[in-house]
């Protein structure tokens, strides 16, 4: 969040990742990085977030719990020295062992935001449904990212929701993910401020780009828009499109009604076009960054 709170961040956050055989030794080590990313970003302590490792393949194991480490060179030690377990993907036996790690016996802090981020590769050799609703009904929000070709169906019914469902092509996507990583280590309250920004999403829309590609890049904008509140005193967007040349699809004070403004009708204007980068990012500023755009100096 980009505004200064009162209130510092606590939040009791478990990573359970996938340790099993299917798993390429390069891409552990991807998680590994994409975990080390999300606490070189964050402030940790025992009155701040908290972190803790729980891998799994066959059986799971524990790496640390909760409230094993608040110095951030311990904490970032322990997750480089993890080494993959390989096996099985019994994930269902995994979530119900990682539920006890959440009590405060084990270093938990329950009436604090307590979140578990599984990250899996395979579909599970054992039954999830019954572990995942104890863990609901627990109060946990649990994100299920899913990587390659594991079973989406299966990390819904973990999840509970597919707005709290990630499926990524492969592990070096899990960079990507920084930002979710950290919304679980925000506080919901921490600012009272309204968020105010001008933000304007320049896309590609050449020959490059198949058409059910560039309806993912609709998708995700319209995904983005459904998430915020938007209004001249609030974000306001415009989108621009590219490819040999520019399309202006809306500026950023044309609408401040979420109905309208979904880029459900934007075509891809890139058939047999080129694309034309350079064109895209320097001369969008002149054209659309003044006060005539909408963009109040913001």
């Amino acid at each position: 969040h980009s505004g200064t709170g009162s209130n510092p961040e606590v939040a009791d956050i478990i990573f359970l990742i996938d340790g099993s055989s299917s798993i390429h030794s390069q891409n552990f080590e991807q998680v590994k990085e994409a975990i080390i990313s999300f606490i070189n970003k964050n402030e940790f302590g025992k009155t701040r977030v908290q972190i803790g490792i729980i891998q799994f393949s066959t059986k799971p194991r524990l790496e640390f719990q909760l409230d094993q480490y608040d110095d951030k060179a311990v904490l970032l030690k322990a997750v480089h020295q993890i080494q993959q377990l390989h096996g099985g993907t019994n994930t269902g036996q995994a979530l119900n062992f990682t539920i006890d790690y959440f009590d405060s016996s084990k270093g938990g802090r329950p009436g604090k935001r307590q979140y578990l981020i599984l990250i899996t590769d395979g579909e599970s050799g054992d039954n999830v449904s019954e572990a995942a609703r104890v863990i609901r009904d627990r109060g946990l929000n649990v994100f299920a990212i899913g990587i390659g070709s594991a079973n989406h169906a299966e990390l819904v019914t973990i999840s509970g929701s597919q707005e709290k469902t990630y499926h990524l092509d492969n592990f070096g996507a899990l960079n990507d993910l920084d930002e979710l990583f950290s919304v679980a280590a925000r506080s919901p309250n921490a600012c009272s401020d309204p968020e105010v920004a001008d933000i304007i999403f320049l896309i590609d829309g050449s020959s490059s780009i198949r058409s059910q590609n560039f309806e993912q890049v609709k998708e995700a904008i319209k995904t983005f828009i459904s998430k915020n509140e938007f209004g001249k005193t609030r974000t306001q967007i415009g989108v621009i499109q590219f490819s040999t040349k520019l399309r202006l699809e809306f500026q950023l004070d044309q609408y401040d009604d979420k109905a309208v403004m979904s880029p459900k009708k934007l075509e891809n204007e890139g058939s047999g076009q080129g694309t034309a980068q350079g064109l895209g990012t320097e001369r969008w500023r002149g054209k659309y960054e003044g006060k005539e755009s909408g963009n109040a100096g913001r």
